[in-house]
């Protein structure tokens, strides 16, 4: 696997579907001999992606939540939450149940991690698994956000609370709660509260985040 990213300088999209599919099949039979693989399953998040026919949203929390249930991971953890959440945006709200229990178990498995806040995933246009964008694939960080932002969906809110200059959150449309910094988005409070913003939306450890955050009207 490692051979073929070399040859493609790490660049997942540019894997020819035969590639992808060799990823995904080597990434399984690590997964299947070693289920507490964390970097296996990472990849195979990755890698799946990828895939012409990636697996449905529901195909795959199924599999994740047989690698929580069996080795109580982060990362299994996380990603569980991440899926989740992937249908909650699409409107249901018994993932919304299910993406909140997932994330109190992801927060804490990460609670004595220092990067527990940083969006390892994020929201991008496109539908199912497709949707997210690794932080690999964003470029370098340029005055306080990633350079390449192309891939990315702007994502509509309205900010739920500001409780100090470094401390709001938003509500997403899927009636979920992402964090960001009103200072740095013009927001104050007492003034700012129910405002709608628009958002991109990251997936950290400690749960979504809000990140370039404008206002609207």
């Amino acid at each position: 696997m490692w051979t073929l990213l070399k040859r493609r300088k790490g660049d997942w999209a540019s894997l020819e579907s035969k590639e992808v599919r060799r990823c995904v099949d080597l990434l399984e039979g690590n997964l299947a001999e070693n289920p507490n693989d964390a970097t296996s399953l990472r990849l195979w998040i990755r890698a799946v992606r990828h895939s012409s026919t990636p697996p449905s949203l529901d195909k795959l929390i199924e599999r994740v939540s047989y690698w929580k249930a069996n080795t109580n991971t982060l990362d299994a953890a996380f990603y569980l939450y991440v899926l989740h959440t992937l249908v909650a945006l699409e409107g249901s709200t018994l993932a919304r149940g299910d993406a909140d229990r997932a994330l109190e178990d992801c927060r804490n498995l990460s609670r004595f991690r220092r990067n527990r806040y940083r969006s390892f995933e994020w929201l991008g246009k496109g539908t199912g698994l497709q949707q997210l964008v690794h932080q690999s694939e964003l470029g370098e960080w340029e005055s306080g956000f990633w350079q390449n932002t192309a891939r990315l969906v702007r994502v509509k809110g309205r900010v739920a609370s500001i409780d100090a200059p470094q401390k709001g959150f938003i509500e997403t449309t899927s009636a979920q709660e992402a964090f960001f910094v009103p200072i740095v988005a013009g927001l104050h409070q007492g003034r700012d509260e129910n405002r709608s913003v628009e958002f991109f939306l990251g997936f950290s450890y400690d749960g979504l985040r809000a990140w370039q955050v404008t206002a609207q009207g």
